[in-house]
C-alpha cells in the first residue's frame, strides 16, 4: 500500500510541477515581452514639431480676444495712415463724408426727425 501512496504522490507532484512549469513559462514569456517593449526606443515622443500650429492655440481662453484685437489693430493702423494723409480742409471734409457713408451703411437708414 505504501508503494501506491508514493506513486500517487509522485503523480500528484508531477502535475503540480507541470502546472508550475506552465506558469513559469508564461511568466518568463511575459517578462521577456515586457522587457523587449521597454528596450525599443520611442521616436514618436521626439518628433514634437510635427504639430507646430498647436502652440498658436495654447491659450484657448483668450483666442477670441486675440483674434478681435488683431483685427481692430489692423483697422486702427489703416485709419491712422488715412488720417495722416489729410492736409487741407477739403481732405477732412471728404474723409468726413467717407466715414459718414460707412456708418450709415453699417447702421442702415436712420429715422427722419421732424
Amino acid at each position: 500500500m505504501k508503494k501506491n501512496y508514493n506513486l500517487a504522490r509522485l503523480a500528484y507532484g508531477a502535475k503540480d510541477e507541470f502546472k508550475n512549469e506552465k506558469q513559469m513559462k508564461k511568466l518568463v514569456f511575459f517578462l521577456l515581452s515586457f522587457w523587449s517593449i521597454i528596450q525599443v526606443p520611442v521616436h514618436a515622443q521626439d518628433d514634437v514639431n510635427l504639430f507646430n500650429y498647436w502652440s498658436f492655440y495654447s491659450d484657448v481662453e483668450n483666442s477670441t480676444y486675440k483674434t478681435s484685437s488683431s483685427l481692430a489693430f489692423k483697422q486702427l493702423n489703416k485709419r491712422k495712415t488715412a488720417i495722416a494723409q489729410l492736409h487741407t480742409k477739403d481732405d477732412y471734409l471728404k474723409r468726413q463724408e467717407v466715414v459718414k457713408k460707412k456708418i450709415l451703411q453699417l447702421l442702415g437708414p436712420l429715422p427722419i426727425l421732424s
